[in-house]
């Protein structure tokens, strides 16, 4: 953000969205501290409407958010997380390969996305299915930006299946 009295008097702003909003809470602003500094944004526009958004919040965090962005009887409304176009199954690992290119198998043609706890995870599973004929792409925070941009268009295009990710990415795809 501008300096603040540069941003009231350039700037006749009416409207904020500010998506992952947890990350402004107590809970969340170690991931990105800039989310503190949004509080700004109800000092210099009063009146502003500003709407925060997040599939993450407890009601607990709810109300944190509300505070740290100086928000004052705000209308909180709560959707459910239920999303039927996705399924969840939990199996033991024992062969982690194996057990991913079976799913991949029975799901031949259709999209997805393989999380990983690290980068090299992730491009060591990318590499070794695609050198086995699937369609991967890499994604994390090590690769540069418009490699990571390419990626999401490609997936998003359908000109890759699957995405072999770090567990932040599609956290908002619906």
């Amino acid at each position: 953000l501008p300096p603040p009295l540069a941003c009231s008097n350039a700037l006749d702003l009416s409207f904020a969205a500010i998506d992952d909003a947890h990350c402004s809470s107590e809970w969340g602003h170690d991931f990105r501290p800039e989310f503190r500094e949004l509080k700004l944004l109800t000092q210099e526009f009063p009146g502003i409407a500003l709407h925060a958004y997040t599939a993450t919040a407890t009601p607990q965090v709810r109300a944190d958010i509300s505070e740290q962005l100086g928000m004052i009887d705000p209308e909180v409304l709560v959707g459910s997380f239920d999303r039927p176009n996705l399924s969840y199954q939990i199996e033991r690992r024992q062969d982690r390969m194996g057990q991913i290119i079976d799913v991949l198998s029975r799901h031949k043609g259709e999209s997805g996305i393989i999380y990983c706890i690290s980068r090299k995870n992730v491009d060591e599973i990318s590499a070794t299915l695609n050198a086995k004929g699937f369609n991967t792409l890499p994604y994390h925070a090590g690769l540069d930006g418009m490699v990571r941009k390419r990626t999401q268009e490609a997936f998003i295009q359908e000109k890759i299946d699957i995405i072999v990710a770090t567990v932040a990415f599609g956290m908002g795809i619906d």
